[in-house]
């Protein structure tokens, strides 16, 4: 892939995509209204409308994205096993490469 950065924004938006899925589920699913608490997906949102922007910044390359994308994919590694790939990806991509390093 020519293009490591892009191919991340996409993986953040799917991410992002996700959990928007896992939430629409948790919440049909619930037996009663209210039966989900918002400490479970309020977070959950909020985490998906940041792997959501995060992740079109880094389609469309833009510099201000790096910092954030490297905090998201510190905490992906929390969620084993899909996000702890989506996170070592991105540490890579984003630290590991001659490029990344050489802006900094």
């Amino acid at each position: 892939m020519k293009d490591p950065p892009r191919l991340l924004g996409s993986l953040f938006l799917a991410w992002a995509v996700a959990q928007v899925i896992v939430l629409g589920v948790a919440l049909t699913v619930a037996p009663y209204q209210g039966a989900v608490p918002p400490f479970f997906w309020v977070p959950l949102l909020l985490s998906a409308l940041a792997y959501g922007g995060v992740g079109y910044l880094l389609r469309r390359h833009a510099p201000q994205a790096r910092v954030p994308a490297i905090v998201l994919s510190a905490l992906a590694l929390l969620s084993f096993p899909v996000g702890t790939a989506l996170g070592i990806y991105g540490l890579w991509t984003l630290l590991g490469r001659r490029e990344a390093r050489a802006r900094t």
